[in-house]
């Protein structure tokens, strides 16, 4: 099992989270940043990562847009 961690901005934790039970993705909340993001550890198998890339593209797109 792969485990990576992400932080993932308050503005798209609905979305995310969506994702996270749409894919059926393992994951634990680790905490919180001094600017109110979630830190997400997230657990898969190599067949899951598709999930993972999606859940990948939504934080890369959202930092995108915020710069």
């Amino acid at each position: 099992m792969k485990t990576k961690e992400r932080i993932v901005p308050k503005e798209i934790i609905e979305e995310f989270s969506d994702l996270i039970a749409e894919h059926e993705i393992a994951n634990s909340i680790q905490g919180s940043t001094e600017d109110g993001e979630i830190i997400v550890e997230i657990q898969y198998e190599k067949e899951e990562r598709q999930g993972v890339y999606v859940l990948m593209e939504l934080i890369d797109d959202y930092n995108e847009e915020d710069e």
